[in-house]
């Protein structure tokens, strides 16, 4: 007879709702002002789509960089100079006679550079605004001509232009107004006068600057009589390194537009002082300082004005400069020439290649997180400007 095993209790599952609704979260939006069932720091499915990496990060050439590196060339040289120049009369191998003849002769070739530079600039500006006056009209005579509709987008004069390849390295003061055909002809005279009025204004400066530097030599050259010789020197190459590393070397409007630019040209003039005072005869003192005046605040508003003319000569200056710097230091010392050529290389060349290949290293991330930006409308910065100006 079989034996019958007792089977095992059917399952019993909770009974489900037939009329349950299972309704699914709402989409997230990005909505700031929207009663959403989703906590504050919730992020959707596509807050990574808009992430953006090195959105901001020029790319970089390497000649551009080396390009880029001779106004430190050139205040280089301009520190080095000076420091050389005390030192030979310190020995007595330039007498102040000499050292005042050399400031008579930069006074009169800097003066020179800077009207001829203006000239130059002024002629170009005034061809550059000839030619765009000049090719606004034929563009105005094509697009009016029924036989070539569309040749004035095609053949431009301007649209195949390129910016130049070895632009000044220094920043534009401001944009000046666009000149017209009658203005732009007399654009040679008008920056000949304004090359006049700006040397009429500087020579005045430089007179009076002339001539507090030689009523306060006779006091300059025994400021330091109490301290060592040691401690002036470590001073002053302290303070003129601090010169290099502060000083403002694409400076728009002034070298002290800036809180660095006053802190740099502020060490370098301490300085010259404390070097000036070690000099001894007040000849020397003065010599000395009327150097360090006419390069530290003088020099660079001659060459940023030679670089905004010609890139030419922006390059010969510098040429020129650091073969004058490593010819008077060859006087003194073989291992000081070749410190200084040295440095220049390095700053020339090493450098910009040091920057060029980290520059892929580089990575700013940039998405939705980042802080929002207001951006005003057209009408609403129109009267915000009028705004400005009525006040004015």
């Amino acid at each position: 007879m079989a034996r019958c095993e007792p089977q095992d209790p059917p399952a019993r599952f909770p009974p489900a709702a037939p009329d349950a609704v299972h309704d699914s979260p709402p989409r997230w939006r990005k909505v700031l002002y929207a009663q959403q069932p989703y906590e504050d720091t919730h992020t959707g499915e596509t807050f990574l789509e808009d992430l953006v990496v090195n959105a901001t990060i020029p790319h970089r050439d390497y000649a551009t960089v080396v390009w880029s590196t001779l106004v430190v060339d050139q205040q280089l040289s301009t520190v080095a100079a000076v420091g050389s120049a005390s030192f030979n009369v310190y020995k007595g191998t330039i007498t102040a006679r000499q050292l005042l003849l050399v400031d008579v002769l930069l006074m009169l070739l800097g003066s020179l550079l800077y009207l001829v530079a203006c000239a130059w600039a002024g002629g170009t500006t005034a061809g550059d605004a000839a030619a765009e006056a000049a090719s606004s009209c034929s563009l105005a005579s094509a697009a009016s001509s029924p036989t070539k509709p569309g040749w004035s987008q095609q053949h431009s004069p301007g649209s195949s232009m390129q910016g130049s390849p070895w632009p000044s390295p220094y920043a534009s003061p401001s944009k000046q107004p666009p000149l017209s055909a009658a203005t732009s002809v007399q654009g040679g005279a008008s920056s000949w006068r304004a090359g006049w009025t700006a040397a009429l204004d500087g020579a005045g400066s430089l007179a009076s600057l002339v001539v507090a530097t030689a009523l306060l030599s006779p006091l300059l050259g025994t400021l330091t009589e109490t301290v060592s010789s040691d401690s002036i020197i470590a001073c002053a190459c302290l303070l003129q390194l601090a010169h290099l590393f502060l000083h403002d070397y694409h400076f728009s409007a002034a070298l002290t537009s800036h809180l660095s630019g006053s802190l740099a040209l502020g060490a370098a003039v301490c300085g010259s002082v404390l070097i000036a005072s070690r000099l001894g005869s007040p000849a020397a003192v003065y010599a000395q300082l009327l150097l360090s005046l006419e390069l530290y605040i003088l020099g660079p508003y001659c060459r940023r004005q030679v670089a905004a003319a010609s890139p030419t000569a922006h390059l010969l200056v510098t040429v020129a400069m650091a073969a004058g710097v490593a010819a008077l230091l060859a006087r003194q010392s073989v291992l000081l020439t070749s410190t200084f050529l040295c440095a220049l290389t390095f700053v020339t060349f090493i450098c910009p290649m040091w920057l060029v290949r980290i520059h892929k290293f580089k990575a700013a991330i940039n998405g939705p997180w980042d802080e929002a930006v207001p951006r005003l409308s057209r009408a609403v910065t129109r009267q915000l400007s009028q705004c400005e100006l009525s006040v004015r």
